[in-house]
């Protein structure tokens, strides 16, 4: 798989590479913290029915928790990953003072913005990816959370409280 146009949102002389593990194994970390939804979506479900020995009887009149609540912080670790890359940024900016201060050759190229290019871009892509990825999971959870719970036990309303969170 070819990324050679990564190497133009780097500063000259940086690897793309390990910032790209970085980014990565932050999205799979988030993606697994996720999952701590589960646990607290299949609890409340579970809190919806009276159990006797193997069978299971919806309570009449209990409703689930809002979406929101059961959601929780389960993106938190998306966010976490954005603000890391806003690290990057400032990583970015000081490359380009230390060794041969190859500020002083980005300051003279033609396009003025090419420093602010190099060293903006690809945390900004990644930032963009997180919130991307947030959104996803978010619609894929609030689909488990609407067709798994049975309807006489929904609060009405979650599709605009989802907007709210």
């Amino acid at each position: 798989m070819k990324m050679d146009f990564l190497k133009k949102l780097v500063p000259p002389g940086m690897e793309y590479k390990p910032e790209l593990r970085f980014y990565i194994t932050g999205l799979i970390c988030a993606g697994l913290y996720s999952l701590s939804f589960f646990v607290r979506y299949f609890d409340a479900r579970y809190a919806l029915y009276e159990h006797y020995d193997y069978k299971s009887v919806l309570i009449e009149g209990v409703k689930i928790a809002d979406f929101g609540g059961i959601l929780g912080y389960a993106l938190v670790g998306f966010a976490l990953l954005a603000v890391c890359m806003l690290g990057f940024i400032v990583y970015h900016y000081l490359y380009y003072r230390q060794g041969s201060k190859s500020i002083y050759l980005m300051k003279r190229l033609p396009s003025k913005l090419e420093l602010h290019k190099r060293a903006i871009a690809l945390p900004m892509l990644a930032i963009l990816g997180c919130l991307v990825a947030a959104l996803i999971v978010m619609l894929l959870y609030f689909a488990v959370y609407m067709l798994a719970t049975p309807k006489q036990c929904l609060l009405p309303n979650q599709w605009q409280k989802l907007w709210r969170l």
